[in-house]
């Protein structure tokens, strides 16, 4: 799960609301189920890729690359891709800052203090062969 579908969540809660003629005091309860089940996601997903990563490889944030090169950052609580946001004019803070692309209501990037980073791992190498597989 890369993201949460805010939107499509609230289409969700809002078609439910209307087929079933439910209260908002409903449709409130509804979101909230809509997000909690969101949040677990992402925090099972959260787990699973802090499984797969060896932090005797982390490096302090203070030596990571601020060119806008993408990296993967962390800090106690996630892990996520990011990269140095020197022109800080599209950030929340209006400052040079680490960004993962995220923006918030008003389309600023949602900026992060990771404490470590290292660098992206290499993408994987497909297993299919030459013609993808495809039968002539």
């Amino acid at each position: 799960m890369d993201r949460i579908d805010w939107r499509g969540m609230f289409k969700r809660v809002v078609t439910r609301m209307r087929d079933s003629g439910e209260s908002q005091e409903m449709g409130a309860r509804w979101m909230a189920e809509e997000a909690s089940n969101a949040v677990f996601a992402l925090t099972e997903e959260n787990k699973r890729l802090r499984a797969m990563v060896d932090f005797s490889i982390w490096k302090p944030i203070e030596m990571a690359p601020q060119d806008g090169t993408p990296i993967l950052v962390g800090h106690e609580h996630a892990v996520f891709s990011a990269w140095w946001e020197l022109d800080g004019s599209r950030t929340d803070t209006n400052h040079p800052a680490w960004v993962d692309g995220v923006t918030n209501n008003f389309d600023d990037y949602t900026t992060y203090e990771p404490t470590h980073w290292m660098p992206l791992p290499a993408p994987p190498v497909s297993s299919l062969p030459a013609d993808n597989g495809r039968a002539e």
